[in-house]
């Protein structure tokens, strides 16, 4: 008996489908002790000539190591690709890595496994011995060069409040979290051999800092106390002289506050900011002039949340946003108009970004629905993004379930997003058990690339023949102010 073309095509999907689907299932699965095992970029910096990108790199520990927190490497990589350097590598760990203004150093923040503080070191680029750059008796939480190169501006924690000290003496070591915390403090350290010299008054506590391309003074973020609530939702915009003179406020601010950079020319400020007390997120794009006044927001109407900020010219204001699930890289002028997308949208799903010097190159840590965050570096003018290190290349002998962003209308008509993962080896006419993995803030938000982490299984649970549900419920980021 001959069987219809038609029925032919109709066996053979079907064989097809279930071939498919032994094949996924033979295949291995993710499992607990992969997740742990996952290495992640954390950080990227493209150097002035866009030749190169240092990033951090998350190492789990080995099941033979002390207990604690996982080790963060150093790297470097060409930005036309090649075999990436090591710079700081387990037992050690290294954070913030910043080129000097005229490439020669690679400046970053050393933590040396221990009770060593962590502390300011920095290597030529073109190899050779380490420098240590800062001798802070608390250790250094963040710092920047200064434009011309010749010093660098940092904060550290003031000495631990003597209450606390004290209690600790007797053998009460437990920490509270919130409970007696220091302030974080602006320092200038000048590298011709000086010592450090505090910048910000002891009253204040500094959340984050960013140097004028004149050198003459930084914009500060800081509060009055130092416990969450003041540090999320009462910091205020500042002006600190590089002289130590007392600071001046730049402009009110309303709520939260996030990422700032200054103009080349230094005569404007982009941050991101609320627009309210009540606004969850610092995700509107504002721009206020270094005299003070008024700032600008340059995002009133966007359907997204701005995480990250920067210049492109003394015009442009360029900016990373959170849209729905995805990200994009965008710009704006900086006297208001439409927004214009330079990057992203696609499978890769990104946060900070870093140019060089002259805004061609940028670099991103960015990941997809198979792999966790690797580096990627793009042009500006074409927006395409290639990778450049793939830190888990054994995740591609792993079967995955299948990711997407879904969409629904809430009772009122809404529309709600939410990622969804299929088992592996799903078939359509099968029935699979839910598992609803919410995420936290709840202004937080579940995006389309790597979705698995110890305390969100997801592939795991896929592997496992669960259907995986991460819904961005009302409130969460990536729509937009209300």
């Amino acid at each position: 008996m001959t069987m219809p073309m038609r029925g032919r095509a109709v066996f053979l999907a079907t064989v097809l489908l279930a071939t498919t689907a032994v094949a996924a299932r033979a295949q291995a699965v993710l499992t607990a002790e992969q997740v742990v095992e996952l290495r992640a970029v954390r950080s990227v910096a493209v150097s002035p000539d866009g030749r190169r990108v240092a990033y951090t790199l998350l190492q789990p520990r080995s099941d033979t190591a002390a207990p604690g927190p996982a080790y963060t490497e150093l790297w470097v990589v060409e930005a036309g690709g090649g075999e990436p350097t090591p710079v700081v590598v387990a037992p050690a760990s290294a954070g913030s890595p910043r080129w000097s203004p005229d490439g020669e150093w690679l400046g970053f923040i050393l933590r040396p496994e221990g009770r060593e503080r962590p502390q300011v070191h920095a290597v030529p680029a073109e190899g050779g011995p380490m420098r240590r750059l800062t001798d802070s008796a608390t250790g250094v939480l963040a710092f920047e060069w200064s434009p011309q190169g010749d010093a660098i501006a940092y904060t550290a924690w003031n000495a631990t409040p003597a209450a606390v000290t004290a209690r600790r003496a007797t053998g009460n070591d437990v920490v509270v979290a919130g409970e007696g915390r220091p302030k974080a403090r602006l320092w200038l350290q000048e590298l011709d051999g000086s010592g450090a010299e505090a910048l910000t008054p002891p009253h204040l506590h500094v959340a984050a800092f960013a140097w004028s391309p004149a050198g003459n003074q930084l914009a500060v973020q800081a509060s009055a106390a130092s416990d969450a609530d003041s540090d999320l939702m009462r910091r205020d915009l500042w002006l600190q002289p590089a002289d130590g003179r007392a600071p001046r406020e730049l402009t009110p601010t309303p709520g939260k506050l996030g990422a700032m950079a200054w103009s080349p020319d230094g005569r404007f400020l982009a941050y991101l900011g609320a627009t309210a007390a009540n606004d969850p997120l610092a995700q509107s794009v504002l721009v206020v002039p270094a005299t003070g006044g008024e700032p600008r927001n340059l995002t009133p109407a966007f359907e997204g949340s701005a995480t990250d900020v920067a210049w492109l010219d003394n015009e442009h204001v360029a900016f990373v946003a959170a849209e729905g699930t995805r990200t994009t890289l965008n710009r704006v002028r900086a006297a208001g108009g439409p927004i214009e997308r330079i990057a992203g949208g696609g499978a890769e799903v990104f946060g900070a970004v870093s140019f060089d010097a002259r805004a061609r190159t940028f670099a991103v840590a960015a990941s997809t629905a198979r792999h966790p965050a690797a580096v990627f570096a793009g042009d500006v003018g074409s927006g395409r993004l290639r990778r450049l290190v793939d830190p888990n290349p054994w995740l591609d002998t792993v079967a995955l379930g299948r990711q997407e962003t879904i969409a629904w209308q809430s009772s009122d008509g809404l529309r709600i997003e939410g990622v969804v993962v299929y088992p592996v080896g799903y078939a359509g006419s099968t029935r699979y058990p839910l598992a609803i993995l919410p995420h936290g803030g709840p202004e937080g938000i579940s995006q389309d690339g790597w979705t698995t982490s110890a305390l969100y299984p997801a592939q795991v649970l896929a592997g496992r023949g669960y259907v995986v549900l991460m819904p961005n419920y009302r409130g969460s980021g990536g729509r937009g102010v209300a």
